[in-house]
């Protein structure tokens, strides 16, 4: 109940509102370090943690343990976490399940803006959610509250889904407006300019939001990489997929930029290490990868062209 306490917590939910993951997470932890008995930072740095990993389990653990005393909702807040999904991946997000949870939470507590806009965002269908972001958003607004990029943004990508293009854009066009100085709406714009095959505009977009070292940025060098194949500029993409493979926020972008890394590095050569090294190095991080047969392949067609390029022994 410190105030300070949750000033901090609010500025965490503000940031994983808006996809700022790694921020949010700096907040829930510093939220939990000035006061152990606090439940609810501990259901969000559940959800920010990796699936099925042993700081996912304490603070699922901990949450489990610290709301007991509290209210309903508190406890049906913390169990949102009892569901895993195929990953084994816990969170207060999703739909299923969860769906009858957020409807008992919003029926106890109609007004609490974090309730509304979850609530919302659980919704099945298209139309429902939107509709029910829409609601959010006029009440926010009628409210006085104009800090709805968050809402924007899943109205957005709903937009585009039911394929409302023009409305998706302008919508994402108004979650910049509105949140200029964050990096996912800029990430949003770009996801929606690469689905529509702009892949210069989706460039412009991306750049925008590659100098941190975050999920936001490595999601960003991967769609570059993808967006400089696609317009055949090949060297630029094997430096995106480098810079995305670095990075090991998300392991299936990881994998998948090193893929792309050591194909391109077969087709076009590498300037940073040799073609065979870099293929070697993908088949002994992914022994298991689907695509092993395909870069054995070209390892053999590497070493084989190497053979033959060698100057003839002279007795």
């Amino acid at each position: 109940d410190n105030p300070n306490h949750k000033e901090i917590i609010i500025e965490g939910i503000r940031h994983f509102e808006n996809i700022e993951f790694e921020k949010a997470y700096v907040y829930f932890e510093k939220a939990v370090r000035l006061d152990s008995t606090l439940f609810a930072p501990h259901v969000m740095l559940a959800s920010l943690s990796r699936p099925n990993s042993a700081q996912q389990e304490y603070h699922y653990e901990k949450a489990q343990e610290l709301v007991k005393g509290k209210n309903e909702n508190s406890k049906r807040f913390v169990s949102l976490l009892d569901f895993k999904n195929d990953l084994g991946k816990r969170s207060m997000m999703g739909r299923g399940e969860k769906v009858k949870i957020w409807d008992a939470m919003i029926t106890e507590a109609p007004n609490g803006p974090f309730i509304q806009f979850y609530h919302a965002w659980s919704r099945v269908t298209l139309e429902e959610r939107i509709e029910a972001m829409n609601n959010v958003l006029a009440l926010r607004i009628n409210n006085g509250n104009n800090e709805n990029g968050h809402i924007l943004n899943v109205l957005a990508y709903s937009y585009m889904q039911s394929g409302n293009l023009e409305k998706a854009k302008a919508t994402f066009e108004a979650y910049i407006s509105q949140y200029p100085n964050g990096y996912n709406p800029y990430d949003s714009m770009g996801e929606f300019y690469f689905a529509q095959k702009d892949y210069e505009n989706a460039i412009s977009q991306f750049n925008k939001i590659i100098d941190g070292k975050d999920s936001v940025a490595q999601n960003a060098y991967y769609h570059l990489g993808e967006c400089y194949f696609k317009t055949d500029k090949k060297q630029q993409a094997l430096n995106a997929f480098k810079s995305s493979s670095e990075m090991d926020f998300d392991k299936k972008i990881q994998e998948d930029a090193n893929l792309n890394y050591a194909k391109l590095s077969y087709e076009i050569g590498n300037s940073f290490q040799s073609v065979p090294d870099v293929l070697t190095s993908f088949l002994n991080k992914y022994p298991n990868s689907p695509n092993k047969t395909e870069i054995e392949t070209l390892l053999i067609f590497t070493q084989f062209a190497s053979f033959l390029n060698r100057p003839p022994l002279h007795s």
